[in-house]
């Protein structure tokens, strides 16, 4: 009897070299028998053409919004600041002062929450 023939880490060895044989024979079998599809070019270049079409379409949509919302917040602004400048600083107040009260009473709610 070999010496190899009662150490436990050579009858490791020899079962775990044993089990990768078969997992590479197993999986160079179904490499052979299940055929590998592969994509046309042309199909990935159509489907990317497609995606910037929309994403140009998307950021010309939201660009166009953007400059239409911030045209109407000027005009407001300065009609406002011309026509009624009690009214025009009254809302500047507003809106510097509610957003923060929020935030505020937010971290409060927060605090006493932990």
């Amino acid at each position: 009897m070999s010496p190899d023939s009662h150490n436990p880490k050579s009858e490791d060895k020899n079962e775990l070299s044993t089990v990768i044989e078969e997992l590479e024979r197993g999986l160079t079998h179904l490499d052979q028998t299940t055929p590998a599809f592969t994509p046309n070019l042309a199909w990935f270049e159509q489907q990317v053409a497609e995606e910037k079409r929309k994403l140009r379409t998307r950021l010309f949509r939201d660009l166009a919004l953007f400059w239409l919302i911030a045209l109407l917040a000027l005009t407001i602004s300065y009609t406002l600041l011309t026509q009624q400048p009690t009214a025009f600083l009254t809302l500047q107040a507003v809106i510097v002062i509610v957003p923060m009260v929020w935030i505020i009473l937010k971290k409060q709610v927060t605090s006493h929450e932990e």
